[in-house]
């Protein structure tokens, strides 16, 4: 049995970014994560006038890279304009058309791009 500690979900450290464009924020995220060496475990993301990023992470096991990719899922339609398993479908679909392991996900309403939105948080 390896010693080695597994990884996991939890974290109890955040950091919050705000920027314009997503691209942007990602690599915000991605320099953040490789120099703190920081696990990178969850995202959250909205958008208003700006985007915020927000993720969690913890320094207590090994660091990987990691990224943050957007992909819009639908113009001129919001989260409301859906029903659950409609949502389920849509996040699937999208999730295949990932390169690398998703770790989680944030969706929101793009203001800035007028439609339903995912932020992936992807292990590269």
């Amino acid at each position: 049995m390896s010693t080695e500690k597994q990884p996991t979900q939890t974290h109890g450290q955040f950091k919050t970014f705000r920027g314009i464009t997503i691209e942007e924020l990602s690599a915000l995220v991605t320099q953040f994560a490789a120099k703190e060496n920081a696990a990178v475990k969850s995202v959250s993301v909205s958008s208003d006038e700006e985007y915020t990023v927000s993720i969690g992470y913890n320094k207590d096991e090994r660091s990987y890279p990691i990224s943050v990719q957007l992909l819009p899922l639908g113009k001129d339609v919001f989260i409301e304009d859906f029903g659950e398993d409609e949502i389920d479908s849509l996040l699937t679909k999208a999730a295949q058309n990932i390169e690398g392991d998703v770790l989680c996900h944030s969706m929101f309403d793009d203001f800035s791009t007028n439609c339903m939105s995912v932020a992936f948080l992807v292990s590269e």
